[in-house]
Order: structure tokens, then C-alpha cells, then sequence
């Protein structure tokens, strides 16, 4: 098993999630809080959807 899992905290920006999306090439990422606990999971394809999505 992978120890070193990338995952985000809930206070980091979402230029983060795009940056590690493209070192690391992933397209979802686990974010959890200070320990370790599940919180949630970023999906890189819902945050491209919203950012071309129109206003209104």
C-alpha cells in the first residue's frame, strides 16, 4: 500500500488541486483534515465543469 497518498487540506487553494493534478497526473484527490480523516474528494473534471461554466 501507497503511504504517501496525495491528499489536500480543506484550506489550501484550488490552484493547488490543479497543480498536483498536473505533477502527479490525478484526477481525483482525497481531502482530509488535520487527521487524516476522509472529508471529501475533489474531482479535477466538477472543478473544470464549474470554471467553464457560464455565469448565472
Amino acid at each position: 500500500m501507497d503511504e504517501h497518498v496525495l491528499c489536500m487540506r480543506p484550506d489550501e487553494r484550488i490552484s493547488e488541486v490543479f497543480h498536483h493534478h498536473m505533477e502527479r497526473r490525478v484526477e481525483d484527490i482525497p481531502v482530509v483534515d488535520a487527521d487524516r480523516r476522509l472529508l471529501g474528494v475533489i474531482r479535477v473534471a466538477d472543478l473544470l465543469r464549474k470554471a467553464i461554466e457560464p455565469a448565472g
